[in-house]
């Protein structure tokens, strides 16, 4: 309780609700302050998958460059994480009890170095950079004590304010789309997820530093130089270490309107440096074949559950295409029903009340509404198509993804469970962009409604909203976790 009233102080202490200018500021200081309290609400291993991602960032903060063992082995190698993973856990043992802050054996867990003893290793591809500030955090935390729950904490932490830095950067980038990008990246499962061991934090975050770039280009103010898509490229490049099959995004500059450019040469410029870009990415995917090629002895040692042959798989949907279609088609129904609920409950493995999921669903349309009529630039048909055929892409690469998960999908199933919303983060930021058409039209009823709003006031309003709803998810969280 005491941290949730520090917490509090330190939000009206510093944020600047009454001055727009200080939009990135009042951003990072949101996120920091609340996204760290959450890190100590949450659970210990109530995140997504947070023990795997544990894991990850343990081998990174050993100092191993490369994937040393599977998860299973590296219980064994490392008595910190055998530690932490026998602690109660709702989500993964059905305990009765978590495991919180206030769990003396937790507490009193001391660090003991990891033993890379030969017979345990199974070395493979490279260890992910997504990782890296989890596992400084990590390191920090050892430094400081040789309690394990320090050094877990603070991996949460340094993973959180790493996020936190990404949208301080977007929202200062991003000329035309600030408030977009502010409450968008305010989203209460963005904090929640990011506050915890994952790489989804990078995954936002870049994606909405992929909004601040691209609505730079289309807003059409300055002319899109070489150096700009090589910093998107870069941006972009990024997204394969997270969430793979969005790294299509990058291929966005390549349906601007071509007087965006600073001349047809740059154009030119643009798709080399795109193409480039996207073999790197693919080079990253392949990176366990390359090391299985030119190293014989490697082996891919980071799956701890064997997949479903891919080749069996394809066959089978090949073979059936009713079944295929049909199932395809309910994986897409399903986006917009997880969006929906990955914003009404955005606190992992939580039993919501009603009113606080039905709170969070109105406030964001509202929200959502405002930031359209905010919008102050249109996108060309092109580019609304192609971001639309990635978008199908991008879901049909992740569906397949999923259907090669045994613990989710099994040949024959009617339906992919796995698809989430919250894997369609990028669609939520261009989402004003795509409505703002419709919106703003003189006869439509919710421009009329909001047609009298003051703009200054407006924008003070929706950061005043995302506040107050941040809070109250906390609030409830802290009630409900601890």
């Amino acid at each position: 309780m005491g941290l949730a009233v520090l917490a509090f102080v330190m939000l009206l202490s510093f944020c600047r609700l009454s001055d727009k200018n200080k939009i990135s500021r009042n951003a990072f200081i949101l996120i920091a302050v609340m996204g760290i309290l959450n890190a100590f609400i949450m659970p210990i291993r109530q995140n997504l998958d947070e023990n795997t991602h544990y894991y990850h960032a343990l081998e990174v903060a050993d100092g191993k460059i490369r994937n040393q063992t599977n998860e299973k082995n590296f219980l064994m190698v490392s008595p910190d994480f055998l530690g932490v993973a026998k602690l109660p856990s709702k989500p993964e043992y059905k305990s009765l009890l978590n495991t919180n802050l206030y769990n003396q054996e937790f507490l009193q867990l001391e660090h003991i170095p990891s033993n890379y003893e030969k017979e345990l290793l199974d070395v493979s591809g490279f260890n992910n950079p997504a990782y890296i500030p989890s596992a400084l955090g990590i390191v920090a935390g050892r430094l400081i004590s040789d309690k394990v729950a320090v050094s877990y904490y603070l991996g949460r932490i340094f993973n959180l304010l790493f996020y936190a830095f990404l949208v301080w950067a977007a929202v200062k980038t991003s000329r035309n789309y600030k408030l977009q990008i502010f409450v968008t990246a305010a989203i209460p499962y963005t904090l929640w997820i990011s506050s915890g061991f994952t790489y989804d934090n990078l995954y936002y975050g870049l994606i909405l530093l992929v909004l601040a770039q691209i609505t730079n280009f289309l807003s059409g103010d300055k002319k899109v130089t070489f150096s700009n898509v090589v910093k998107y490229s870069f941006t972009c490049l990024g997204l394969v270490f997270c969430k793979a099959p969005t790294i299509l995004l990058m291929l966005l500059p390549l349906f601007l309107q071509k007087n965006n450019y600073k001349s047809p040469r740059e154009w030119l410029k643009a798709v080399c440096t795109i193409m480039s870009f996207l073999f790197l990415g693919f080079l990253w995917l392949v990176q366990n074949m390359l090391f299985k090629f030119f190293m014989p002895g490697s082996h891919s040692a980071d799956q701890i559950i064997e997949n479903t042959s891919s080749g069996g798989r394809l066959s089978y949907f090949i073979n059936h295409p009713v079944y295929s279609v049909e199932l395809i088609l309910r994986g897409f129904s399903d986006v917009v029903v997880t969006i929906f609920e990955s914003i009404q409950k955005p606190q992992p493995f939580f039993m919501q009340a009603g009113f606080l999921g039905f709170t969070n669903i109105i406030v964001f349309i509202v929200l959502f509404v405002l930031i359209t009529l905010q919008v102050k630039f249109q996108v060309n048909k092109i580019f609304v198509r192609m971001l639309l055929a990635i978008f199908s892409i991008i879901t049909l690469g992740i569906i397949y993804a999923i259907t090669g998960d045994p613990r989710v999908f099994e040949v024959g199933d009617l339906h992919v469970s796995g698809v989430q919303g919250r894997y369609h983060f990028y669609m939520l930021g261009f989402v004003p962009l795509l409505l703002a058409p419709v919106i703003k039209k003189p006869h439509f009823a919710v421009n009329n409604l909001f047609s009298n709003f003051d703009e200054n006031k407006t924008q003070l309003f929706v950061m005043k909203l995302v506040f107050i709803v941040t809070v109250l998810n906390s609030c409830v969280a802290l009630y409900g976790y601890l």
